[in-house]
Parts: structure tokens; C-alpha cells; sequence
């Protein structure tokens, strides 16, 4: 590992699965060297933590793989970015001011700054935090504007998506990291569909205008991007656990059986072979076949029920061009198809972009928002080492206060990522 590089570890708490990945981070590049995966199990409930013992042993499963195949860099991590999601998230909007004040009153980093941080001046119910924000529009004098640096003005508006928690939820997700290996690394919270977004989403659908949805486990992930930022996101607490729910009341089959039948891909395999029927070993011995007629029969209606309530929580005005699904839900021969039929949209099953490395199996729609974590940490990490020589980052970090609040649109955004 060369001078400037530093270590960066991704995790993402899953409640299918817990994925790590493990980066070498430079000032132009970030190169995945470890990856570990562990059964979430009973322990994940929607999102959030229903045992701690039982995610606790999960997460140590996933660390010690993620560190054998990095070859012990996970121990040496600088950064965590630790993923979050789940029914208590939630979006809404603020609006903040500034006034430039300088003489030749052309807008500034520090003016646009300004206007953020008062954005966020917003009441909030005590027990939750900001985790997360992003610009919506910008106006300069009353007119918009797309991005309002160097331009000349005297007032300045920005209008911001803000996304909080739950401070336990958050408080639960960062012990176990805390309670690790990584416990003197420098930590933050990125939400779930802001890191598929980086994962997938390409430059051009993120400012052409495009809906990402992620089909999780325990919940459904939304989120609208436009001029390469998010104009709304969300969570439904609706996800591919009731599919398998769905399949075992319909097909009288045990959950675990047609959770497992899902997560496989024994359901996707048979339907895109075109079987007749699936046979299917019984937990007390023996096997049944049941016709792919009836799995679609199940399934479809129930996904179809998914775009429509993402659909219904959508409120973006203008036009937007296309769709990209992620998660395992995506992994559905049927989810395109039905996404395209409700939105009106093209769409197409998101996949790691632009990885880089040795690690192997990334090509998945599962892997988006672990891998996106991942490059969230260096962003800041560019952010904060180009032209500022080898001990600017250290002192960076020496100040830091753990949590991260704001993610990359551009790179002078970046100054929000930081409470001192």
C-alpha cells in the first residue's frame, strides 16, 4: 500500500445478510481487497436489530472473512461507513438562506455553506438525528439556478432533503462496529438507497432523472435522483420477506423453505428455464412440485403492490427518463418487466459500476449499496488530501465527531460531511 493510501471499510446490516467490503483508498482511486458475508438469520426484523447476540455473531462471521481475504487490512481500517436503513427513516425537506456579502457579490463556497447549514435548522423530535443531507434546487435573487457558484447575487436560497433516525437505531448499528476490530476507526451512517445510488446509478441517469428502488428483505428503498443529486427518498417497510411469506401461506410450504427457495435463486433459475414446475425437498423428508404458475401467481401481485405504493410516495414534478432495481428483489425475472409497466419507464437491474480489484462475485444487484458505502468514504478522503499535503487528512480525522452528516454532489459540497 502506497503513502497516501489508507484502509476503508464498507458494512451494510442487512436483513437477509451482512456485507463488509474492505478498500484501499487513494487520491484517485479506490480498490476493493477484502469482502466477507454472514446469514443475517433470525437477528434482522426490517431493517432494524431484533437480537443483538444472535447479528453480534453474524457480524464477527462476515469481519473475519472480510479480513482473510484482505489479507488483514480490515484491522488497519481508517474509515467505516456504515449503511442504515429500515421503517424508522425518514425524509423531509428544509430551506435556508445567506446573503453575500462580499463586494463583488459573486456566491462563494462559504456563502452556499452558509445557506445549508441554516437549511437544517428544523425542528426535530427529540430521540432523532440527522443522518444524511443533499441540495434540491438552488434559487439566486428569486431565480433558479443549477448551481449557483461564482454567480452574482446578493440572496441566496438553497432547498434540501434531510434524512433522520432514530438515534438508537443508529446508536445499535454503531456498536457493533464499535464493539470490533474497528472500534478506533472513524465512523459514519450513510442511508441505504444514497449508497445504491453511488453504486449504480450512472452519471447520466443521475441528472437525466431516474427512480432507484431497492427490493430488500424487510424493506423497500426508494429514491429520486436528478441533476445528479436526490430530490426525495424513502422507506416502505415492505419487502421480499412478505414475497416469501406470501409463497408460504399460498403454497402451504414452511417460511424458512420459501425464504430460502428466494434467496437461492432456485425461484429465478426455474422461471427463467421456463420449467413447468419446481421440486422441492421438505424439511421432514420427501419432495412436492408445484407448477412456476403458482409461484408467479404469488409473486407478481405482491411486487406489483410494491411499485405501486413507491409510486404513490413519489411526488417529483418534470420529467424522468428511467429506472434501475437493486437488491435481491431485483434478481426477479418478473421485476423489470412489472416496473416499467407501473412507472412508465425503461428500467434495467443495477449492478456494481466501476469496481475495481481482485474480489470476485460483486456482479450483483445485492451489492450496490455496500459497494456505493465504500465509495462514499472516498469521496472524502479525495475531498480532503488533494493539495493539502500527507498530514491533512490525519488532522481531518483527528477532528471528526463520528458521524457524517452530508454525501457528495460535488466536491465543494463536501465541507457538510463534518460536526467539530
Amino acid at each position: 500500500m502506497g503513502k497516501s493510501a489508507v484502509i476503508a471499510t464498507a458494512v451494510e446490516i442487512g436483513t437477509s445478510q451482512v456485507s463488509i467490503l474492505v478498500g484501499e483508498v487513494t487520491e484517485d482511486s479506490v480498490t476493493i481487497i477484502g469482502r466477507g458475508s454472514a446469514p443475517s438469520g433470525e437477528a434482522m426484523r426490517k431493517g432494524e436489530i431484533r437480537d443483538m447476540e444472535l447479528i453480534s455473531k453474524a457480524f464477527e462471521q462476515a469481519m473475519a472473512q472480510a479480513d482473510e481475504s484482505s489479507g488483514g487490512a480490515v484491522l488497519r481500517s481508517t474509515l467505516v461507513t456504515q449503511v442504515i436503513s429500515g421503517g424508522g427513516v425518514i425524509c423531509t425537506t428544509g430551506v435556508g438562506t445567506a446573503s453575500v456579502r462580499n463586494e463583488a457579490g459573486i456566491v462563494g463556497e462559504a456563502e452556499m455553506n452558509e445557506a445549508r447549514s441554516n437549511a437544517q435548522v428544523i425542528d426535530i423530535t427529540p430521540g432523532w438525528q440527522i443522518i444524511n443531507s443533499d441540495d434540491i434546487s438552488w434559487r439566486l435573487d428569486g431565480r433558479p439556478v443549477g448551481h449557483p457558484l461564482n454567480q452574482r447575487g446578493r440572496k441566496l436560497e438553497v432547498r434540501v432533503l434531510i434524512i433522520l433516525a432514530p438515534s438508537v437505531q443508529v446508536a445499535n448499528f454503531s456498536d457493533l462496529i464499535r464493539n470490533s476490530e474497528l472500534m478506533n476507526a472513524n465512523l459514519c451512517t450513510a442511508y441505504a438507497p444514497i449508497c445504491a445510488k453511488e453504486g449504480t446509478l450512472t452519471a447520466k441517469e443521475a441528472d437525466d432523472g431516474a427512480i432507484l428502488i431497492d427490493l430488500g428483505a424487510g424493506c423497500t428503498d426508494f429514491l429520486v435522483a436528478r441533476d445528479g443529486g436526490m430530490l426525495e427518498a424513502g422507506t416502505l417497510q415492505i419487502g421480499f420477506d412478505h414475497v416469501a411469506n406470501d409463497l408460504a401461506i399460498g403454497l402451504r410450504l414452511p417460511f424458512g423453505v420459501c425464504r430460502k427457495l428466494l434467496e437461492s435463486g432456485a425461484v429465478k433459475t426455474a422461471l427463467e428455464q421456463e420449467s413447468p414446475a419446481l421440486v422441492i425437498q421438505l424439511p421432514k423428508g420427501g419432495t412436492r412440485e408445484i407448477p412456476m404458475s403458482q409461484f408467479e401467481a404469488i409473486i407478481n401481485p405482491r411486487l406489483q403492490e410494491i411499485f405501486d405504493q413507491v409510486r404513490k410516495h413519489i411526488h417529483t414534478q418534470g420529467t424522468l427518463f428511467s429506472g434501475v432495481l437493486t437488491g435481491g428483489g431485483a434478481l426477479h425475472p418478473g421485476a423489470v418487466t412489472l416496473f416499467s409497466k407501473t412507472f412508465n419507464l425503461p428500467c434495467r437491474v443495477g449492478t456494481v459500476a466501476d469496481a475495481t480489484g481482485s474480489i470476485t462475485g460483486l456482479d450483483s444487484p445485492r451489492c450496490t449499496a455496500v459497494w456505493g458505502a465504500l465509495k462514499i468514504a472516498a469521496y472524502y478522503y479525495r475531498s480532503f488530501s488533494a493539495g493539502k499535503g500527507g498530514s491533512a487528512f490525519q488532522r481531518f480525522l483527528e477532528g471528526m465527531n463520528n458521524i457524517w452528516i452530508f454525501l457528495p454532489r460535488w466536491a465543494g459540497k463536501l465541507w457538510k460531511a463534518f460536526k467539530f
